[in-house]
């Protein structure tokens, strides 16, 4: 029996439902065309990882993916977020690595959010991962319907997947390292350079690659409107001044966070960089203030309070 209501209005029911799979699932029954726009947001969100499964049984589940997507292609068009989480020293060299992944992002043309967490507490090697499928990863960071890019807990990271695709707007860092010799100023080697139209970028322990990102070009960072950096040692607060100085004349938004080392003696903070421009600055920091802290915990709240107070007497009024 054909539905009674208008398509329409079915679909605002389908769209109101979005955030719920089982409520999906339901409407898809109702038609083929209520089928057809259900699907839209069943798939438009996907996670590809062994999800507690046995490393057998999560093959067969990315494989199995990939056949849906090779027996219907509208399917794939529908994917605009792909959250990717990687085990390379379980099973990088398996088929799934090496084809099926692969495979799966080449479907993936109207992609616009890709994320990819390593997944190891000690990072997970970009370099353990096999050729095909570091090169589909950087070809589809690159593509033209692209506009944000996550990356965390990898190592060797090259600037490539990084390049800058037309549409991009955000990236995301956490937890991640450059390449071993990369230059902290250096060059990023073919199709480097930092996207032209960034408007927000995002720093966790990763001041390394994000510098070395941003200082070769920082040109092409005239549009970067929020930034949010982490800082645990001095290297990552030197890093973000030397930033902010190349590329922090159109910052809006400015949030700095703090985790507190107790194998440092505190931050130098030195000369500060006036932003006069900002409309919003944040700090927050993970400083114990415990009665039993010792001396070194003081030492670093006392470094905190005076950026936080250098900081904001070189910003304007919000």
């Amino acid at each position: 029996m054909r539905p009674t209501l208008p398509l329409e209005l079915i679909y605002l029911c389908i769209e109101a439902s979005s955030d719920s799979f089982a409520a999906l699932g339901q409407l898809s029954l109702v038609s083929k065309e209520c089928a057809s726009e259900a699907r839209k947001y069943i798939f438009k969100h996907i996670v590809l990882d062994r999800r507690e499964r046995a490393v057998d049984l999560g093959s067969q589940y990315i494989r199995t993916f990939l056949e849906l997507l090779t027996a219907n292609k509208t399917l794939a068009t529908y994917i605009h977020i792909l959250f990717i989480k990687i085990e390379p020293s379980t099973y990088a060299a398996t088929e799934v690595y090496a084809q099926t992944l692969p495979a799966i992002l080449d479907l993936l043309t109207d992609l616009t959010i890709f994320q990819m967490d390593g997944l190891c507490p000690d990072y997970s090697d970009w370099n353990a991962l096999p050729e095909r499928l570091r090169s589909s990863i950087t070809r589809r960071c690159s593509a033209p319907s692209i506009t944000m890019l996550h990356f965390s807990n990898l190592k060797n990271l090259p600037h490539a997947p990084l390049r800058s695709a037309p549409g991009l707007l955000k990236i995301s860092l956490v937890r991640v390292r450059s390449p071993q010799g990369a230059a902290e100023n250096g060059s990023t080697g073919p199709g480097g350079s930092a996207a032209a139209n960034l408007e927000c970028f995002s720093v966790v322990d990763a001041g390394w690659v994000a510098g070395s990102y941003i200082l070769a070009d920082p040109g092409a960072l005239s549009s970067l409107r929020r930034m949010s950096w982490y800082i645990s040692d001095q290297r990552d607060l030197d890093l973000l001044k030397r930033v902010l100085q190349k590329c922090g004349g159109s910052l809006e938004e400015l949030h700095i966070g703090f985790h507190h080392d107790h194998s440092n003696d505190g931050l130098h903070i030195g000369e500060l960089v006036s932003l006069p421009q900002l409309r919003l600055l944040t700090f927050n920091s993970d400083t114990c203030l415990d009665l039993d802290a010792d001396a070194g915990a003081s030492s670093s709240l006392g470094s905190h309070l005076r950026l936080f107070l250098g900081h904001s007497a070189n910003a304007a009024p919000t």
